[in-house]
């Protein structure tokens, strides 16, 4: 199957024919099921009082102190195709009650879950945009489908961050 990534100044991002997204990829509060975006919570944590919404093109989440902090530990992921050795700009804004790590990854979306891409983003406190580069590349020299894009939330306790206007372009 033939993946086509498109680069123009409406940032239309195609995959295998179809379209993913004019501009914000998060558009519609019915985020899951019309854009394929997840969310995934260690059982611990959203025991300890995680809350989660997908609203008006956001993701919201609330972690409170008791949570552990661990990166994997909260995932918001949505399944899409990047080429190995392409690059590729992301850019999101996102809202922080405090200083906050956000890890983008690219990864092998069943196990071994091998990580093709990461990325450590700082963010401020306060609204802001935010951009990385992605450049998929072999994990023990695989690059195997299924593929996940991965926003790390877990290791920021006693927060609420918000994601929005997430777009992906290739870079040329």
């Amino acid at each position: 199957m033939k993946v086509t990534i498109i680069s123009l100044s409406l940032s239309l991002l195609m995959a295998t024919g179809s379209l993913f997204a004019e501009g914000n990829m998060l558009s519609s509060s019915e985020i899951l099921q019309k854009n394929g975006w997840n969310f995934w919570g260690d059982k611990s944590d959203m025991a300890a009082g995680v809350k989660t919404a997908f609203t008006e093109g956001k993701f919201i989440i609330e972690i409170p102190a008791a949570t552990k902090p661990s990166p994997p530990n909260l995932q918001l992921m949505k399944d899409i195709t990047l080429k190995e050795g392409n690059s590729y700009e992301l850019t999101f804004t996102a809202t922080a009650a405090q200083k906050a790590i956000v890890r983008v990854s690219y990864v092998h979306a069943q196990p071994p879950w091998e990580c093709y891409f990461i990325s450590k983003v700082e963010l401020a406190p306060g609204t802001a945009e935010y951009k990385c580069v992605i450049t998929p590349q072999k994990a023990n020299g695989k690059y195997d489908k299924p593929f996940s894009m991965r926003f790390f939330l877990g290791n920021n306790p006693d927060n609420k961050i918000t994601l929005e206007k997430v777009t992906i372009v290739e870079v040329k």
